[in-house]
């Protein structure tokens, strides 16, 4: 999930218009209602759902409403989040809301900062899979400006604290995690098989699916290399800047967006900010798409600074880092591909993300210049 600044909620033009878009928050409301009286949670009043517009994958609600209390997890009063999967071109095992709940719940029990699961709605409910959670207050940083704002130090403080939080992460206890894979095969193949399916999935045009084709064939004997000892630990997914909240004094106070999260890896997590991270000079880096020129402030380390700093709190990155960053390239360029299928479907919805089609074959080539 990726909150405005200050979180506050973005009410856009939804799919075909403001008539549309009212009438589906409408339609939320009144089936999440249902969903927490069959609960055991008494709804007397209206809930108010307002769409947030900063993701561009599931579909985020922040949910305002006084819900009478019997005992159930869900506060009395007060706001929280509601999530869904996307309404058009849902890519095989893709936003899987019962797989993200549980992460929830499993980092509730470690005492990570993130959002508390509240409330699972079931496949076959009104709603479909989805879930409510817990709104957490704060501070997001999503776009240069916001970065803008900050001191130099106050950059710095954000960093350190955002990759301490990464550490922490890759240090929890993943023996009670619930979705472990039993696979054999070294994750970052696992990776590199998926992201394969899932660019096929998004229909490509034929010279990127060659250009992503031959990025994935140099990677391909490196990642069967990997060994299947490589230390298993809970991975995010989208490990990016947006994707976290921070208090007053720039704690991490939680993560966000665990749409991704598995048991994995822990570089191909470091590989992936890697590539949101962009330097001053990272004109190339800066225009993807996501996180646009957000670290190019002074004040926020290096690449390789950032890297030092996950060893001295977490473990030694590996020399081959580049190629975990390479996968990550082409991870990103899978799911923009899919985000642009689901916009042709949609192209009211596709405005703000007009620069997605021109980031994929940049993403394609960054990815070869990565692994050499």
């Amino acid at each position: 999930m990726n909150l405005p600044p200050e979180n506050v909620p973005h009410d856009g033009p939804g799919v075909a218009g403001e008539a549309e878009h009212e009438a589906d928050l409408a339609r939320n409301a009144l089936e999440l209602k249902a969903l927490l009286v069959a609960a055991g949670h008494g709804v007397p009043g209206a809930l108010r759902l307002e769409r947030i517009e900063a993701g561009i994958s599931n579909e985020t609600y922040v949910v305002r409403g006084v819900i009478e209390p019997r005992g159930g997890s869900i506060p009395a009063a007060g706001t929280w989040v509601f999530r869904r999967p996307p309404r058009d071109h849902v890519l095989p095992t893709a936003h899987d809301m019962e797989r993200e709940f549980s992460t929830l719940r499993f980092l509730a029990g470690q005492r990570y900062a993130a959002p508390k699961p509240l409330l699972l709605a079931s496949a076959s409910s009104s709603l479909g899979s989805s879930y409510v959670m817990s709104w957490e207050a704060g501070r997001t940083l999503v776009s240069a400006r916001d970065t803008a704002l900050l001191t130099p130090a106050e950059r710095a403080r954000v960093s350190y604290e955002f990759i301490g939080a990464l550490a922490r992460l890759h240090q929890l206890d993943v023996t009670t995690y619930p979705r472990r894979s039993r696979s054999t095969t070294p994750f970052v193949a696992r990776q590199l098989s998926v992201w394969r399916r899932q660019w096929e999935a998004g229909d490509p045009p034929p010279g990127l699916t060659r250009a992503f084709d031959d990025v994935a064939a140099r990677l391909s004997p490196w990642a069967e290399s990997r060994s299947t000892g490589t230390a298993a630990v809970l991975v995010h997914g989208d490990y990016r800047l947006d994707n976290a909240i921070f208090d007053d004094d720039f704690h991490v106070r939680a993560v966000l967006d665990w749409e991704l999260a598995t048991v994995g890896d822990a570089w191909c997590d470091l590989g992936l900010l890697l590539v949101y991270w962009a330097e001053a000079a990272d004109d190339e880096r800066a225009r993807i798409g996501i996180a646009e020129g957000t670290t190019q402030h002074p004040g926020f380390p290096t690449r390789h600074e950032l890297i030092e700093y996950y060893a001295s709190v977490g473990a030694t990155p590996p020399d081959d880092l580049d190629h975990y960053t390479a996968v990550g390239y082409l991870k990103l360029a899978a799911i923009f591909q899919g985000i642009h299928a689901r916009l042709r479907i949609r192209p009211q919805q596709g405005e703000r993300f007009s620069t997605i089609a021109d980031a994929i074959p940049r993403l394609l080539s960054l990815a070869g210049q990565a692994c050499g």
